[in-house]
């Protein structure tokens, strides 16, 4: 797992498969939570799995949460 932070303090986790020498196709995972709760980490294995079973990256994004952040 890659974790990145872009310019604007959001978090990105990427799995990418191992051995991949050139890009992939990619899926973005939005984790559950209802934007209230949850964050990118807690989907690590799901993540990893897709990764791994499809030969895709995946891209899991951290973003901020309510009621601190509502839209």
């Amino acid at each position: 797992v890659e974790v990145l932070t872009l310019a604007s303090g959001t978090g990105v986790r990427l799995y990418r498969p191992t051995g991949a020498s050139e890009p992939t196709p990619a899926l973005l995972w939005i984790h559950g939570g209802g934007y209230v709760f949850g964050s990118a980490k807690q989907d690590d294995a799901l993540c990893l799995r897709f990764s791994k079973a499809l030969g895709i990256t995946v891209a899991s994004v951290d973003y901020r949460l309510a009621p601190e952040h509502p839209y």
